[in-house]
């Protein structure tokens, strides 16, 4: 492109040093790592992802499998609002091809689909809605996936605000619904919390959902939905006229289809300083016994659990719930029947009976939709009871500090529904390699055992697994907790259930190639580049010098990168660069996890996913015989180069290509 951004400016400020210093830490600074915040979330979704590619109409046969995901979202309520990066999981023994349509909620039109291909048995596939410039901001979709030849699973994590003010909730996708789906929580502005909640219709024609509200045999609200195939409808009892201000309910909705349901309950008005949130899924199945993994009381860092238990039967039925601690069994039994529909609450902080710690529950004696809520110091999360514990569970997204140390860290809480042991498998995100199996023995009814990444040896800091567990002698249910500091960043969903089938090839995963750095001058070497900070990348290079970028900027980065694809990136650096006294343009650094610092196959689709996203902008460069892409942006655009070295990954910003290629081969030479 013809130099524009930089002539304007900062060459055009009479070369004065002091003027274009002022402007640096600005204008180009500022707009630089706004530029690559962009870019880097656009790479949360190439990373070594399948072909995929936007088509008109499928290019798959008959699904295998559907996965319904009833609420996605890209900047709903502007450009910190709502996101909902999915993730999709291969947990079947072959390939497979996905289609992915998302349908608008305001008229139920098509409005984007993607092919994806050759999705291999336990690797995932990631969409982040903020990145897709198909869909447009300010956005909400349902979305359907369709698996060609596998089994799949899918976990959509809702991202709302930053900092103080960060919401982070979880559900799961759903394979098959049901023509009744209990809510055992429904609320509107009780104590400050109200809950939004979407119906999606998974059968093959239209349907009318009928939503029944109960809060006491003299308080009954109904609503109804129309809902065309695949498509969703959400009910905010905020807007709902017959639905009283404080009212507190259980709900019902009931359709001629399969429909399915997710309710989002909310404490985060402008006026709540410390906003909170969780997510669950509408239940559809209910019956037997209840199993839930995680129940606390003034425990995990504070946080105690409200379970919320709801009569899904056509007949009163009394709850019975067993609460096991340290091999110690604790009943309690409800004082009377509930009537069908209705919901009663068990608060184990009331019960002096009860001592503080973790407990796991089952709950029985009738048909009960059952959901924990956990409340701690600014934070909120919900998962629901299952009712259908299986011999083997799949959990797609399993991290270990992942963005740092202070990043996500995923406990699983491992219940026996009359296991006696348990494998645990641990699949490397990256390439999909057995990294770990660990036997968990002496398992009880009922009890649960907490297993902790961090302390798992052999695991990675800051690393992403898929995990596979299955029971010996009986079934077994889990729910995986989701934690990082900062804000509302506590999210939880369940595990998923299957059959014992065979599973990839148990060879011991061979140990990744760590590449070597140099160290500054007078520095004592690291045992390894990844003890080093990104910074060390900037080497002193004759006529060249640094300048730092505002910590806000980086803050920014660090934090989207932590939020979004920590899998990749241990940590990031950035710098403004001038060559004798001018302005050459931005470096950010971005220091690569070992699982891909040294995978080669990894860099070559990177680059090349680059090549077919950005065409016919990105061409094919070479820097110092390190393959690289070039982005020629528009002339009110920074252009980009983009290259791999060792376990870095950078990106140079300017708007001159000529002078960004030097820039980037004096780099290379330095830290070769």
């Amino acid at each position: 492109m013809v130099p524009h951004a930089l002539s304007t400016d900062l060459l055009d400020q009479k070369e004065e040093e002091m003027s274009l210093e002022r402007v640096s830490t600005t204008s180009l600074m500022r707009r630089a790592a706004t530029t690559v915040l962009a870019l880097s979330l656009a790479f949360a979704g190439l990373l070594a992802s399948p072909a995929n590619t936007h088509v008109a109409a499928s290019q798959s046969a008959a699904p295998t499998m559907t996965v319904y995901l009833p609420n996605i979202t890209r900047m709903l309520g502007g450009p910190t609002g709502w996101q909902t990066p999915f993730i999709v999981q291969n947990v079947g023994t072959a390939a497979t091809d996905l289609d992915i349509e998302f349908y608008s909620f305001a008229d139920g039109s098509l409005v984007t689909k993607r092919h994806v291909t050759g999705l291999k048995p336990g690797t995932s596939f990631a969409d982040v809605p903020n990145n897709d410039t198909d869909l447009p901001a300010g956005g909400q979709f349902s979305v359907v996936v369709r698996s060609s030849s596998a089994q799949i699973v899918s976990v959509v994590n809702e991202h709302q605000g930053s900092g103080a003010r960060a919401e982070a909730l979880s559900y799961v996708g759903l394979s098959s619904g049901s023509t009744k789906v209990s809510l055992p929580l429904v609320c509107n502005c009780n104590n400050g919390w109200f809950s939004t909640f979407i119906i999606q219709n998974l059968g093959a024609a239209p349907t009318i959902a009928t939503i029944s509200l109960a809060g006491g045999s003299d308080n009954i609200v109904t609503l109804t939905r129309q809902i065309l195939p695949g498509r969703s409808q959400f009910v905010d009892p905020r807007v709902e006229p017959t639905i009283p201000t404080g009212a507190h309910f259980s709900g019902t909705i009931t359709a001629d289809q399969p429909i399915a349901a997710v309710v989002n309950v909310h404490n985060d008005d402008p006026t709540i300083g410390a906003p909170r949130a969780f997510s669950y899924n509408g239940i559809g199945a209910t019956g037997g016994e209840v199993y839930l993994p995680y129940v606390a009381r003034n425990a995990d860092s504070g946080r105690t659990s409200l379970m919320y238990v709801q009569n899904a039967g056509t007949a009163p039925a009394t709850p019975t719930i067993e609460l096991r601690r340290n091999g110690t069994l604790v009943t309690r039994t409800a004082r009377q029947p509930l009537p069908p529909g209705d919901a009663d609450r068990f608060d184990p902080l009331s019960d002096s009976g009860l001592a503080d710690g973790e407990y796991s529950a089952v709950v029985s004696g009738g048909q009960f939709a059952v959901l924990n809520e956990t409340l701690g110091p600014g934070t909120a999360l919900g998962y629901t009871g299952t009712a259908q514990p299986s011999p083997r569970l799949y959990l797609p997204n399993v991290t270990r500090t992942l963005g740092g140390l202070t990043g996500w860290t995923t406990p699983i809480l491992l219940q026996s529904a009359g296991a006696t042991s348990a494998a645990v498998r641990w699949y490397r995100f990256s390439d999909g390699a057995l990294e770990k199996i660990e036997l968990h023995t002496g398992l009880a009814r009922g009890q649960s055992v907490r297993i902790d990444p961090r302390s798992v040896s052999s695991l990675k800091d800051n690393a992403q697994y898929s995990v596979v567990i299955d029971g010996a002698d009986g079934n077994i249910a889990a729910v995986v907790l989701e934690y990082a500091d900062g804000g509302d960043n506590a999210m939880a969903y369940e595990a998923f259930g299957g059959a014992q089938t065979s599973l990839p090839t148990e060879a011991t995963p061979t140990a990744t190639a760590q590449p070597t750095a140099t160290p500054p001058p007078g520095a004592t070497p690291p045992t390894s580049v990844f003890a080093q900070p990104p910074d060390v990348y900037f080497k002193t290079i004759p006529g060249y010098s640094y300048r730092a970028i505002p910590e806000s900027d980086m803050t920014d980065l660090r934090t989207t990168l932590s939020r979004t694809f920590g899998t990749i990136f241990l940590d990031s650096a950035g710098r403004g660069v001038s060559r004798n006294g001018k302005m050459v343009g931005m470096v950010f650094v971005f220091k690569l996890v070992p699982d891909f610092a040294g995978n080669q196959a990894f860099k070559s689709n990177t680059l090349d996913n680059y090549i077919q996203r950005f065409a016919p902008q990105a061409t094919r460069v070479s820097v110092l015989n390190q393959p690289g892409v070039f982005l020629d942006e528009p002339p009110d655009s920074l252009d980009m180069l983009i290259y791999f070295q060792g376990a870095y990954f950078v990106i140079v910003v300017g708007d001159d290509k000529t002078q960004m290629l030097q820039l980037g081969t004096a780099l290379v030479s330095a830290n070769n």
